[in-house]
């Protein structure tokens, strides 16, 4: 008898414990940096790793698209109580929600890291089997109006072809499985940028082919990092690539 009811316990506070997590919500923050003199130690710069799949994603809500909280009502005698804020899926955080500034200042400071993307985000827990990703790209929105001749040389209106086009600097994945335990599953694709290229990558790779000898070969125009990992609360995650890195914390 006493077994059976042990065996009970422990199977209640499993599936309370698996309830409990996957209806909490978590505030999610991701630091992407770019190491300034990356150690490729064998790495093949030249192999294309693929691009980011898609599948179940979805993108973020971002702050200036939140509709204006209605206005409290005034009651006789009772002072008004303002809503607290809404609790939206994949909604991107102000700056000022920010936790990771320190690390953020820390690596600006530094001479070998190079911070490209900071953001944070809130999210309800979900199962392993119906979690969403969160697809996440950053571009050079300068860039897009950016003039390839001087201005007083151009007419008006200006010709199309005076434009650069936008340029992806970065775009990926990140998702959170939520059961008795949490875990990331991050997928990110960082694309070379003018900053990058002036990193010395040898430009000829070995053709079997040709009995050893030397051929010239671009090199891949992006890098991917893929990796999943259980996680604790609060703690700092580190993942790492060659080229560049992220912190994630939950």
């Amino acid at each position: 008898m006493i077994r059976i009811w042990t065996r009970m316990f422990l199977l209640l506070v499993t599936v309370t414990g698996t309830q409990t997590v996957s209806a909490q919500w978590y505030q999610v923050e991701m630091i992407v940096f770019e190491h300034v003199n990356p150690v490729f130690d064998g790495e093949d710069w030249y192999r294309d790793p693929g691009l980011v799949p898609l599948t179940s994603t979805v993108r973020p809500v971002y702050y200036v698209n939140l509709p204006p909280p209605p206005p409290p009502l005034a009651v006789e005698g009772v002072l008004p109580v303002q809503d607290s804020e809404p609790m939206i899926p994949y909604r991107i955080l102000p700056a000022s929600r920010h936790r990771l500034q320190g690390v953020y200042q820390t690596l600006r400071q530094s001479r070998d890291y190079r911070p490209k993307y900071h953001i944070a985000w809130l999210q309800p827990g979900q199962d392993g089997s119906r979690a969403l990703a969160l697809h996440l790209q950053q571009d050079d929105s300068g860039s897009l109006f950016e003039l390839t001749m001087p201005p007083a040389l151009v007419s008006d209106p200006m010709p199309t072809g005076f434009y650069e086009p936008v340029k992806l600097l970065l775009d990926g994945t990140v998702r959170i499985r939520s059961a008795s335990l949490l875990y990331v599953d991050l997928d990110m694709v960082l694309f070379r940028t003018p900053a990058s290229d002036s990193v010395v990558i040898p430009e000829q790779v070995t053709d079997p082919q040709l009995t050893g000898s030397m051929v010239p070969e671009k090199p891949a125009e992006y890098v991917r990092l893929t990796e999943s990992r259980r996680v604790r609360l609060n703690d700092l995650q580190y993942f790492d690539h060659p080229r560049f890195g992220v912190i994630l914390q939950v």
